[in-house]
């Protein structure tokens, strides 16, 4: 359990990351020499394409650090590989799940407070008001779209290959983007139902550990 746990808090942090964009900022805007108001909202074309109908599959890769989601309306799986571990969590209608599919046990855990473990995309804020221009991530030149909410003062560029998103960049951090590796339409109900052949252990059940690291 204790393993099961430990590798559960590396994989809250990486996704986390993902879906806040909570990257250190270093504060390098990119070149905007073509910047212009308007253009061809590729964004939204995106938004409308994969995200709109709130089912789709995908793979994002944070800090070097892949991890695949299906997302179903409120419903969530996510898998990752952490120093060699895999960890999946589900949160479904009932709780949020943390599944280890090596021992094949897991872990019960109440919803409330994780909703930053919704998808990296869950957030997407599209603008009919943002600026288009070029910036380079590792060395290649993107056409980028930065819609950018001023409400929550949060800077968020898009980065296309293509008419397909590329990176996702948060306060003009380009040296550490969230880059979309894969992105599908649907996704299969079998995601979001528990295995059956998993023992599941219930939080609320296991002993309180006090300060001094003992069960009470």
């Amino acid at each position: 359990m204790k393993k099961l746990l430990s590798a559960f808090l590396c994989l809250l942090f990486v996704l986390s990351l993902s879906a806040c964009g909570n990257h250190p900022s270093v504060n390098e805007e990119p070149d905007k020499t073509m910047a212009e108001e308007g253009g061809i909202n590729r964004l939204a074309a995106f938004y409308d394409k994969y995200l709109k109908d709130g089912e789709y599959t995908m793979t994002v890769s944070t800090d070097g650090r892949d991890a695949f989601y299906a997302v179903s309306g409120d419903k969530v799986y996510a898998a990752s590989e952490i120093a060699g571990h895999v960890v999946n969590i589900l949160i479904n209608e009932d709780a949020l799940y943390l599944l280890d599919p090596e021992t094949k046990t897991g872990l019960k855990l109440p919803k409330d407070g994780l909703d930053k473990l919704k998808s990296p995309f869950d957030h997407i804020f599209v603008s009919d008001s943002y600026i288009a221009a070029e910036g380079e991530i590792y060395g290649e030149t993107y056409y980028f779209e930065d819609h950018s909410d001023e409400e929550s003062g949060v800077s968020v560029c898009y980065y296309f290959d293509g008419p397909m998103l590329k990176y996702v960049v948060t306060d003009y951090d380009v040296k550490n983007p969230v880059e979309l590796l894969e992105i599908k339409k649907g996704a299969d109900k079998s995601f979001f139902s528990l295995p059956d052949d998993y023992v599941v252990t219930d939080a609320d059940s296991l002993p309180e550990i006090s300060s001094d690291g003992a069960a009470d």
